[in-house]
């Protein structure tokens, strides 16, 4: 299987929305050829309320489209189908015209598609199940994500501070919560998961946990890092010893075939030693493994020359199960060290991510300034959290960002897209991540002063 970065067969190109928040019209085509679509509007128009019905379609988060205020949902896709998505209310008002005398069914949130250029059309009804909601599911579902110390029966809003019981909560939202999934048609389940969609929210410093306090997503991503660099030098010493094991044989075998020139040799080794550096650079191999091949002859005679012939072949082999990796670590640590001027950054299987002040000292990664732990982990969800051909959704990436690094914000996604390949929806107010690329905004909600 290939490692090279695809994209989805099916793409998601155009999102128009009637009615949000009750006042708006938007329709958006994606930047499919760049990847890079920016939202960008007044407060209040529905910039991220757009992020958040994308994402509750792709998640199979039905309960959460339910709630959300909008007239009707267009969703247009690269392979000519569109899926329509009309909310309770106008589905009532539907039902209700054409049949006036009857008694109307309970709320529903309506689901149709249709092939452009087909008769066929499929339609769906989603209603919510009105059931118990488990006490988890409030911190899952809600933004009052964590309990008061010693009261657990409290939840806290992380945004606005409200304190709410569990029973007012359970009761106040008891519609949103999601019923139990495996109902939707196969159609419409088909549509759902073709696409990887992944949410950036405004909150992305901590993990909140129902059973512990909250944790620095930052300690939780170095943690991460070293166990994907341990899997990786895992995956290439499985490699070295199937290798090694069958040397010997493959030596004897090669007897008949005219190796290349010493000269042709040398320069591959001489490649290979660069690349080693850079691997043992990268943290992904050790100083023992980053030996170089030394050999004493100064004239090399064809035995020699067939070893070393095998040799190049095996390294290059052992090295490319560590490119994937290695690719983004580079670009990780690159995107970094051109931001955090006065800090060392390193990678390694022990810690993951290493950060040391200009005297050598560690820095605890939960001590960064805002700023910083928002570059890494945004930076690092872009780089090794995304899956190739995922889309993308960011709400505000300027959050607590210098006005340099918004600058950088648009050319780092192109940096990173050139290795996951992404399309990426953002929303932002900041005309600094814009900078010069005004070709790839899209303007909700009328004259903004963004610009």
């Amino acid at each position: 299987m290939s490692d090279e970065p695809t994209l989805a067969a099916r793409r998601l190109t155009t999102v128009s929305v009637l009615g949000l928040v009750h006042s708006f019209d938007h329709s958006v085509s994606l930047n499919t050829e760049e990847h890079i679509t920016v939202l960008v509007g007044p407060n209040g128009v529905g910039k991220t309320m757009l992020l958040k019905i994308i994402d509750a379609f792709f998640n199979r988060q039905l309960s959460r489209l339910y709630a959300l205020p909008f007239t009707q949902i267009l969703l247009g896709f690269s392979d000519n189908i569109t899926v329509k998505i009309e909310s309770p209310k106008t589905v009532t008002e539907t039902w209700a015209k054409a049949h006036p005398d009857e008694v109307l069914p309970p709320p529903a949130i309506r689901f149709s598609y249709q092939k452009n250029g087909s008769d066929e059309r499929l339609a769906w009804e989603y209603r919510p199940v009105r059931r118990h909601v488990r006490p988890e599911e409030v911190k899952r579902y809600l933004e009052y994500d964590r309990k008061r110390p010693g009261v657990p029966s409290v939840y806290i809003n992380s945004k606005t501070g409200h304190e709410a019981t569990y029973t007012e909560l359970a009761r106040r939202y008891r519609e949103i919560f999601p019923a139990s999934r495996g109902q939707e048609p196969e159609w419409l389940l088909e549509i759902i998961q073709s696409i990887n969609c992944r949410f950036i929210q405004t909150q992305r410093l901590l993990n909140i946990s129902a059973d512990s306090e909250p944790t620095p997503v930052v300690e939780q991503d170095a943690e991460d890092l070293a166990e994907a660099i341990q899997s990786a030098y895992t995956k290439y010493a499985i490699t070295s010893q199937t290798l090694d094991q069958t040397f010997p044989r493959r030596v004897l075998l090669l007897q008949s075939t005219l190796p290349e020139s010493e000269a042709a040799l040398r320069r591959q080794l001489n490649d290979l030693d660069v690349q080693r550096a850079k691997l043992t650079e990268a943290g992904l191999l050790g100083q023992a493994e980053g030996a170089s091949l030394e050999i004493d002859e100064k004239n090399w005679d064809e035995s020699i020359r067939r070893v070393i012939h095998i040799y190049i072949d095996d390294t290059r082999q052992k090295f490319e199960t560590l490119r994937p990796i290695h690719e983004k670590i580079s670009a990780f640590i690159e995107i970094l060290k051109s931001k955090f001027r006065y800090k060392g950054i390193k990678a390694s299987r022990e810690n993951g991510i290493s950060i040391t002040s200009e005297r050598g000292e560690e820095i605890k990664l939960s001590s960064l300034s805002s700023g910083e732990q928002h570059q890494l982990v945004l930076l690092y969800e872009l780089l090794f959290k995304t899956q190739d051909g995922t889309l993308l959704l960011i709400d505000e990436p300027e959050l607590s960002l210098h006005v340099a690094w918004q600058k950088r914000v648009i050319p780092d996604l192109e940096r990173v897209i050139e290795l996951n390949k992404l399309d990426v929806v953002l929303a932002t107010h900041s005309p600094q991540i814009i900078n010069d690329r005004w070709d790839l905004t899209i303007e909700l909600g009328g004259t903004t002063d963004v610009r």
